[in-house]
């Protein structure tokens, strides 16, 4: 008899057991005694990480793996979470959008239940991770310059702080504006202070304008580390004029484009970025393919560091910036240093402003070394050659002539200041187009001059000194100084020239001089005040019996501005 009431008691107190522990009650009840007698464990409020957990007394061995299995599956739940949030992310780079970086997500707590006994089939159970909502800020903008861009080197820009990227960094967007405020105490026929801002003839002293000479919108693409493309719009300001046109039956419309601001290309190219990457030497260089940079102007307007206060010497004389064709450029690394940088290429013998019409092609090269080797292509001390050989921009049914331009440099560059020595010789590089760019006699562009004409003479003076096999020399120096603990500089250039050095007295020589003191806001932002001078060096004296042969001084006053993102 004692032994059917002990059997009934013993099956329902094991029915009690499993209860009690889904209760969740504390360590110090009945329940959780006998669960502890038993050799199992029950989940309490101070083990949150259990929690969850009902275990049935099937023995230790059995707690022990089913705990084990619990935790597998909460590992399995956050790396789905992890994964999760990973993609979000992703797609909101896609969108052009930010995650703020949140709490992570937390897996959802598996159902509570009887834990499996010995002999039952474990079933993972399915845990969905439970989405927190993303925190969503605006995409960052950062920028890269020109150099830069007014650089026109072929590479995607390095990063400057607020430039617009797209695409995941494969679009940049950058933007370069030159403006100034300039005041000619003295105004004469020479060569233009600016790209595309002329100045008027003698008799206009205190004429003033506010003019644009730059403005740039860069764009790159590079939808891989092996290429980059780019493209530059330019507004410049056009002068001429274009007659009147009909417009229906009985009526006409004039039609003018003096003084407009036109847009056109500046740069069109492909940059191949690691066509010799097997090479330590040759592992950064480039193929360029375009509209582009030549080797020296660019380069020397980095070295100069002040180009949109004035142009550096032989853009100021007659090479341009931009032409179309191929280069191949980079440093030549040896031992970790960069001791030498070059830049050679095939291109028009037009430039980016006029239409190519020569059959022959000239060839461009310079070749900076630094003997006590330099991390960039400015750093320290070096010496540079530049040479340009090729023909006149002229079709093939008409005469024709070689032409070249060299410039040899000696310079040093760091972070309190910069100088920079140069010599210049060229054979046919400088022409009456040239001399009278900023403004010059009616009768040098084939316009009547009204009588009396004072400068008639002038044109056939500058027609006779650089007439065909003219050969030019000139000097130059620029550089410098950034005041100390200051955002201000001290710089200057100066240019000695000879347009034809056959000639023993020769009335178009003349010297360039420039000087100023620059503000530099911040990385995009800069100002200056400069004073900008062409003196022709002798006084005035009959040339061949032409009287009065030397052209008239000109001084200005300009107040620059450099806004580059």
């Amino acid at each position: 008899m004692r032994r059917i009431w002990v059997f009934p008691l013993a099956l329902a107190l094991l029915g009690a057991v499993p209860a009690f522990a889904r209760s969740g009650s504390g360590n110090h009840t009945p329940a959780a005694k006998k669960n502890k007698e038993a050799g199992t464990t029950a989940a309490t409020p101070e083990s949150p990480a259990k929690h969850a957990e009902a275990i049935k007394p099937t023995g230790s061995a059995v707690a022990a793996e089913l705990a084990q299995l619990q935790q597998m599956i909460q590992a399995q739940s956050k790396q789905i979470a992890a994964q999760q949030q990973q993609i979000e992310a992703l797609q909101h780079q896609i969108r052009g959008e930010a995650v703020a970086p949140g709490p992570a997500p937390q897996p959802a707590v598996a159902p509570t239940g009887p834990a499996p006994g010995a002999g039952d089939a474990v079933v993972p159970v399915a845990m969905t991770p439970s989405r927190q909502p993303a925190t969503i800020v605006p995409a960052k903008v950062t920028v890269e310059s020109p150099s830069s861009a007014s650089s026109g080197t072929a590479q995607l820009p390095q990063k400057k702080p607020e430039a617009i990227e797209l695409a995941g960094g494969k679009i940049k967007l950058g933007f370069t504006l030159y403006g100034d405020w300039g005041m000619y105490f003295k105004t004469g026929f020479g060569p233009q202070f600016f790209t595309q801002i002329n100045q008027p003839g003698p008799g206009n002293d205190y004429f003033n304008s506010f003019d644009i000479n730059r403005t740039y919108i860069n764009f790159f693409y590079s939808p891989n580390s092996a290429i980059t493309m780019r493209i530059t719009p330019n507004l410049y300001r056009q002068l001429g004029s274009a007659g009147a046109v009909r417009f229906g039956k009985y009526g006409a419309v004039d039609s003018s484009v003096n003084g407009n601001l036109a847009l056109r290309i500046k740069y069109a190219y492909i940059d191949f970025n690691h066509p010799f990457a097997s090479s330590e030497a040759f592992g950064k260089d480039k193929i360029t393919i375009g509209q582009q940079t030549n080797p020296l102007i660019d380069w020397e307007e980095a070295l100069y560091g002040y180009r949109f206060t004035s142009l550096v010497p032989w853009n100021y004389l007659s090479l341009s910036s931009t032409h179309a064709g191929v280069k191949v450029h980079g440093p030549i690394g040896i031992n970790g240093k960069n001791l030498f940088d070059y830049e050679v290429g095939v291109f028009d013998s037009g430039s980016f402003h006029n239409q190519e019409q020569a059959a022959e092609k000239q060839v461009m090269a310079r070749l900076s070394y630094y003997p006590l080797g330099a991390h960039g292509r400015l750093d320290g001390f070096g010496l540079t050659g530049f040479v340009d050989y090729g023909y006149a921009n002229a079709a093939p049914d008409l005469p024709s002539h070689d032409l070249y331009r060299v410039a040899t440099l000696v310079h040093y560059t760091n972070s309190r200041f910069g100088l920079a020595g140069e010599f210049d010789y060229g054979k046919n590089a400088f022409g009456v187009g040239n001399l009278f760019s900023g403004s010059g006699p009616a009768e040098a562009f084939g316009l009547a001059e009204p009588a009396p004409a004072p400068y008639a003479g002038l044109v056939t003076v500058a027609r006779s000194v650089l007439g065909l096999g003219a050969q030019q020399r000139g000097f130059d120096f620029f550089g410098h100084v950034n005041i100390p603990h200051s955002p201000l500089s001290i710089f200057g250039l100066y240019q000695y020239f000879q347009p034809n050095i056959n000639i023993g007295k020769d009335p178009l020589d003349f010297s360039r001089l420039v000087a100023g003191i620059a503000y530099r806001y911040n990385s995009h932002l800069q100002f200056a005040l400069d004073s900008q001078n062409l003196i022709y060096t002798h006084s005035q004296f009959a040339y061949n019996g032409i009287p009065n042969a030397v052209p008239t001084n000109t001084n200005a006053l300009f107040i620059n501005v450099e806004l580059d993102y």
